[in-house]
């Protein structure tokens, strides 16, 4: 130190350098400067006793008034323990907080205190030195994230718009997205889009990591935290092949790939599809598949695309996808009628004609319709989606003939039921006979129109019959009960008690007049015989 003020002493004395050019050179303050320039003046010092000064001299006659700084006297923190109590992940936990409580203990010690800056930076730069922070590293084919993305899609009818849920899932390993979109968020969805997802990948991953929705998990008790798999979501997994580890519940960072991924698809693709109308789901999903693929496709910041790291390092890792693609199964119990058939989403479908009135169990699909008695399998069919209430029939369940256990159920008995009403009666039910491919499927409804001739009503059956044909009309049976219900008169007025009559508790009152004493008489105008009376009448008012 006291040698670089030598040489200082010596620049100002020969007046070679400018004061920028020694502030430069000797890194000291203009302050320094001039006070080398009071000292040479005060001591009438030159070249030559500037030399000859030794650093002991030197630092009497310009001593360093400068403080050194230390922070011994300030109390340091415990960056470790702060740190400990940040990774419980208590909500109540705040730096604010720690370090009010680091101020109450340098108050204590009788220590200075850092400020609440300061304090944090050196909480930030311990975890930095520490590298607490975890970069996960993700194993090719080993994991596939799914979950919903939070913005939805209008398409449909503009007065009355459906909302279509966006599902997406991405490969941590190769950064690939998956996306698409489906008219709710309920079970058969949430499976439809799983195999939608393996199916795009073209394998099946180790595990697949979900969220804690209900279709995934379910709560164990109420009283307590633990979840286990949604039964139906096991059946799935087992189907194809992979284990479910769902994230922890408040965790999403357990499922952070598909955290990032969801953002991406909702700035650049839910952000395009919102600026158009779709008016089916269908047409929605052909637009999402497009701007998905253009996603996987296009080189990120490495030049590398998703769609190239998958084909390069992840697609051989993938499992094998099953030879045949799961399907939507829900299962109901139904009572075999009398038509032995049985009813399931508003369709029919034939069983064996023997167990007509018995219990089945139906397992349903999205193409197929099987039903089990005892446990055994009884029948197989297509799942019927035409209209409304139409009939499955298999030829080998019905009986011969189309005779019934009943004798009640069958083209004979039901005729002759028919003929009692009348000859229109008999040629509607015979035309609902004949118009069906197998005239059991008609027994129903030709009982219940049957039924509506009872309670003395058979002339208005007959008369509806007689106006279906006249006008020919196709019978039906709503048709023909709305047109009962049409036809049927008002049921009579209750008759009122007379006077001098019992009443309906059985009493006379000889004393009331009646009902008829309050009513005005109805007098009929009479034919006028005398015109000239009248006439004289009426001068006689004017």
């Amino acid at each position: 130190m006291a040698s670089n003020i030598k040489r200082l002493l010596t620049a100002v004395y020969d007046g070679s350098m400018s004061h920028r050019q020694m502030q430069q050179a000797f890194q000291c303050s203009p302050r320094t400067i001039q006070n080398c320039k009071q000292l040479i003046d005060d001591h009438n010092l030159t070249a030559d006793k500037i030399a000859a000064l030794s650093d002991a001299e030197i630092t009497a006659l310009l001593p360093d008034k400068r403080r050194t700084r230390t922070n011994d006297s300030y109390l340091p923190p415990d960056v470790e323990a702060i740190h400990r109590k940040a990774a419980k992940h208590d909500k109540t936990f705040t730096l604010r907080y720690e370090w009010e409580t680091y101020l109450h203990q340098a108050e204590k010690a009788g220590c200075k205190a850092y400020s609440y800056a300061q304090f944090c930076r050196k909480v930030t730069a311990f975890v930095d030195v520490n590298k607490l922070t975890q970069t996960l590293t993700h194993a090719p084919g080993f994991e596939l994230q799914v979950d919903w993305a939070g913005t939805k899609i209008l398409y449909g009818h503009l007065d009355d718009p459906a909302k279509a849920s966006i599902f997406v899932a991405s490969l941590p390993h190769s950064g690939l997205i998956f996306a698409t979109a489906t008219k709710d968020e309920k079970l058969p969805a949430w499976l439809d889009c799983h195999r939608q997802a393996l199916e795009y990948i073209g394998g099946v991953p180790a595990t697949v990591t979900p969220d804690n929705t209900s279709t995934a998990t379910l709560m164990w008790a109420a009283d307590k935290r633990l979840r286990v798999i949604n039964p139906n979501y096991q059946a799935f997994a087992a189907h194809y092949g992979f284990g479910i580890t769902p994230a922890r519940p408040h965790r999403p960072t357990d499922k952070g790939h598909v955290e990032n991924a969801v953002k991406i698809v909702t700035t650049r693709i839910i952000a395009v599809l919102q600026q158009q109308w779709f008016t089916t789901l269908d047409d929605l999903n052909t637009r999402l598949r497009i701007l998905v693929d253009d996603l996987n496709t296009t080189p990120m910041t490495n030049n590398i695309s998703r769609a190239e790291l998958f084909d390069d390092f992840e697609r051989e890792s993938l499992g094998r996808l099953p030879d045949i693609a799961w399907t939507n199964c829900t299962w109901a119990k139904a009572i075999v009628g009398h038509n032995y058939h049985i009813r399931y989403d508003k369709q029919n479908y034939s069983v064996p004609y023997a167990l007509v009135g018995k219990t089945v169990k139906i397992q349903a699909t999205d193409t197929t319709i099987t039903i089990y008695c005892e446990g055994s399998e009884v029948a197989r069919h297509s799942r019927c989606t035409g209209r409304q209430g139409s009939f499955t029939t298999d030829i080998a369940h019905m009986p011969d003939a189309h005779q019934q256990t009943r004798s009640h159920w069958s083209r004979k008995s039901l005729i002759g039921r028919a003929r009692r009403f009348g000859p229109h009666t008999e040629a509607v039910i015979t035309q609902l006979l004949n118009g069906v491919d197998h005239e059991a499927q008609a027994y129903h409804a030709c009982d219940n129109i049957l039924k509506l001739g009872r309670n003395k009503k058979l002339h208005r059956l007959e008369d509806v019959c007689a106006d279906l044909i006249a006008t020919n009309t196709p019978a039906s049976f709503t048709r023909i009960d709305a047109l009962m219900r049409r036809t049927t008169p008002p049921p009579a007025a209750r008759p009122r008690p007379q006077a001098g009559k019992a009443n309906r508790h059985g009493t006379l009152h000889h004393g009331l007049r009646g009902a008829d004493a309050f009513t005005l008489p109805t007098t009929q105008p009479t034919a006028n015989t005398n015109p000239a009376a009248d006439q004289a009448k009426d001068n006689h008012d004017d």
